[in-house]
């Protein structure tokens, strides 16, 4: 059951602190968060399940926070974690055994998942460990930025001295530089190209494995 006040915004568990602070006369019950959600009410930061997890991690996850200049927030409108890292934005949610680490799409392909906008990274077992993940991630992608097929060079040689506006001769010394010019962008877009791949991969490994650990039919 969950408890809110015809005077407020949020709602609660029928066991927070907050629900019995309401007056019998504005208190509205529901059965479901579903319920309440759709009355126009918001999660409660204490005791939405993100929310009280958090709670019991809070010091040690803002100090390693501020430590990486990381900022976290609590977004009541879908009960989330709000991180945003120095290169992206995420979001944290709690399933009752570990944190969901939801990325902010940057792909228009990228796999769906129950957070709009976002898509499933990872699972770890506590808010630091999303974090040092996060971490990590951004000191990977520093390095290696995200495949961008438009600007990637063209298929041939020829094709990229016209797309450079580049006017020259075979065999001069300008062709044999735009030629080595092309050839190593090349080399790093078909990297690119490959760990975007592999990336793509690893992401759905972690959406099928969420799946299948939320299949009600699962032996």
């Amino acid at each position: 059951m969950f408890a809110a006040s015809r005077m407020g915004k949020t709602f609660h568990k029928a066991q927070c602190g907050c629900a019995k602070c309401i007056t019998p006369e504005n208190l509205v019950m529901f059965d479901t968060e579903k319920d309440a959600l759709d009355a126009g009410y918001k999660y409660c930061w204490r005791c939405s399940d993100t929310g009280a997890q958090f709670l019991k991690e809070k010091k040690e996850a803002t100090t390693y926070a501020d430590l990486w200049g990381i900022k976290l927030s609590f977004c009541e409108d879908d009960g989330t974690i709000v991180v945003i890292s120095k290169l992206d934005a995420w979001k944290l949610s709690y399933d009752g055994d570990r944190f969901l680490i939801h990325h902010k799409n940057s792909r228009k392909d990228a796999p769906l998942c129950s957070l709009p906008g976002y898509h499933l990274q990872t699972t770890k077992r506590s808010v630091k460990k999303c974090l040092k993940n996060i971490r990590q991630h951004d000191d990977y992608r520093s390095l290696n930025p995200v495949y961008d097929e438009e600007k990637a060079p063209p298929d041939t040689f020829k094709e990229y001295l016209s797309q450079k506006e580049i006017v020259t001769t075979a065999g001069s010394k300008r062709y044999q530089k735009a030629k080595r010019r092309y050839e190593n962008d090349k080399k790093r877009s078909d990297v690119r190209r490959v760990l975007s791949i592999l990336d793509r991969l690893q992401v759905q490994e972690y959406v099928d494995h969420a799946r299948a650990d939320k299949d009600p039919d699962k032996t």
